[in-house]
């Protein structure tokens, strides 16, 4: 049995990529590439709405934040500046904080 002949290549033969990408697609799959490209728009767009969402509740949570802290901070000012707070403490509080939790049987 001879071994058969092997072609020749030439140039015109090697398959490249550099054909634009819509040329070779039909007309049914550009409008499914459309559409996809449409449907990613519109879930990144709701992504979008919902970050900012997201972003303006935790800026107005840090701003409560602040303003509680401020208004805590008027109050501990406030109580700093009453000589009968600092020099009688309650006799509510306990002396040993530190003892833990006692059970009695």
């Amino acid at each position: 049995m001879p071994i058969p002949k092997k072609t020749m290549r030439t140039l015109q033969d090697i398959r490249t990529s550099s054909q634009n990408v819509e040329q070779t697609l039909s007309n049914h799959q550009l409008h499914l590439r459309l559409s996809y490209l449409e449907i990613e728009k519109d879930r990144r767009s709701k992504e979008k709405e919902n970050m900012q969402f997201r972003l303006q509740k935790i800026e107005s949570r840090l701003q409560d934040i602040e303003d509680e802290e401020k208004r805590l901070m008027q109050c501990l000012n406030e109580r700093k500046n009453i000589p009968e707070l600092v020099a009688n403490p309650s006799s509510d509080t306990p002396k040993e904080t530190n003892q833990g939790f006692k059970i009695q049987y």
